[in-house]
């Protein structure tokens, strides 16, 4: 599993929501959902993201829960207000 997973894992378990939007199926995502992450299939977006705590987001093209290729790329956002406007382009 990425490592990225393993540090949210421990979010998880701080009490700490975590989402992530994937586009691919077939990573993990039963696993996953099994421990308390809340997974979005959303087979029409671009990018990737994951959403901790309505907080952070972590969005770009790097694959948080299966391989991602050399020149994927991500951004953090730590902003509530930033984070709201990905949650709603998303349309969850």
């Amino acid at each position: 599993m990425p490592p990225i997973i393993h540090l949210l894992t421990a979010k998880l378990q701080e009490g700490i929501s975590v989402s992530i939007v994937v586009k691919e199926r077939g990573h993990n995502e039963n696993d996953l959902s099994s421990i308390g992450f809340n997974i979005i299939h959303k087979p029409e977006h671009k990018l990737n993201c994951s959403i901790i705590d309505n907080k952070t987001t972590w969005y770009g093209d790097v694959n948080l829960i299966g391989k991602s290729q050399e020149d994927s790329s991500i951004i953090r956002l730590e902003s509530p207000e930033l984070v709201s406007s990905v949650y709603d382009s998303l349309t969850l």
